[in-house]
């Protein structure tokens, strides 16, 4: 698998990880970083979707 896709699950999975945290103990103060987790996760899923479409 090509390292670049490999990195990217990972920064995923630690994504999630960090968004089951939130969701299991919620905090107000984290709203605006639980966004931009999800924003960059979301562009992350579509980026290995395109690269895995376009193999």
């Amino acid at each position: 698998m090509n390292p670049q896709i490999k990195k990217t699950f990972k920064e995923i999975n630690t994504d999630l990880d960090r968004l089951v945290d939130f969701a299991l103990n919620p905090n107000p103060n984290q709203y605006k970083e639980v966004k931009e987790i999800h924003k960059r996760t979301v562009e992350n899923l579509k980026a290995v979707e395109f690269n895995l479409i376009r193999k």
